[in-house]
């Protein structure tokens, strides 16, 4: 029977410690694709940061930026718009209280200057300047900062993405969020930063999947979600199967359903094995 498999990109597909898709995953994604299932990239990452080598992929298509974005068959389905005087409460708020944010879209990704310098950094020294995401921030089409933002630009904005040191203003704001709007903090944070996402509220992976399956007239009872950290926990639960990465947060194994070897395990490969994909 044909199953709809819901894939995350960073931890699940792409390995960042060997700053490669495994070659296994690879030949699990074609092998499954041949067995007449449909696979999807079900990713945190906004259309900007997505490179397109994921878009040749054997998959029927991409939801983005956590469920606020989806093409399928190379056409926009879906498209969440952020709401404008939200966004405006929000921002507001960050730069009162020394919060570094991105505002993500559809078309491009706005910085905030200490962001755009941290990630922009971290990914050049980590994989080279060569590497997909360092690539990415090089390019001034698809990233921009916060200084060239107009209410024009607002439109495209999807998601906020927000760092900060871990303090309890950030969870108590992230607790209280205006109305329309709601987020979350991730748990496998390093170091002092804390990392948080604000949404539309109602928009997550999981509404992301409905969405899929009511453009392919499919049912959930189908469904396979494949993931490693707190993004990836609503539709690890809303899936019929969820399957957590070994290298997998243990919130995300205390949710799914299966759990498979960590990424450079042939984590991927075993997923679709075990769940009989291949």
């Amino acid at each position: 029977m044909k199953k709809y498999v819901f894939i995350d990109i960073d931890g699940t597909l792409f390995d960042h410690q060997h700053h490669e898709v495994p070659q296994s995953a690879l030949a699990a994604l074609k092998q499954a694709k041949e067995n007449g299932h449909e696979l999807f990239i079900c990713t945190g990452r906004p259309k900007p940061v997505v490179e397109s080598s994921y878009l040749k992929l054997p998959i029927s298509g991409v939801v983005y930026a956590g469920g606020t974005h989806i093409e399928l068959d190379g056409k926009v389905i879906y498209q969440g718009q952020f709401p404008y005087d939200r966004l405006c409460e929000i921002v507001d708020y960050m730069q009162e209280n020394d919060i570094e944010f991105t505002l993500e879209g559809a078309q491009r990704n706005y910085y905030s200057k200490k962001c755009y310098e941290r990630f922009k950094g971290y990914f050049c020294a980590n994989g080279g300047p060569d590497n997909e995401l360092a690539v990415r921030f090089n390019d001034p089409s698809l990233i921009c900062m916060f200084e060239d933002f107009s209410k024009e630009d607002a439109a495209q904005v999807a998601k906020v993405d927000l760092f900060a040191k871990n303090d309890e203003r950030i969870r108590t704001y992230i607790q209280n969020l205006p109305a329309g709007v709601e987020g979350f903090l991730y748990n496998e944070n390093v170091g002092e930063i804390i990392e948080g996402e604000i949404l539309i509220a109602g928009i997550s992976k999981a509404s992301g999947i409905d969405r899929v399956l009511e453009y392919f007239g499919a049912d959930l009872k189908d469904t396979i979600a494949i993931g490693d950290s707190t993004n990836d926990l609503a539709m690890i639960r809303h899936a019929a199967v969820g399957i957590a990465m070994g290298n997998a947060s243990d919130e995300v194994k205390s949710v799914a359903d299966m759990i498979t070897t960590d990424i450079d395990q042939d984590g991927l490969y075993n997923a679709f094995k075990n769940a009989g994909l291949i």
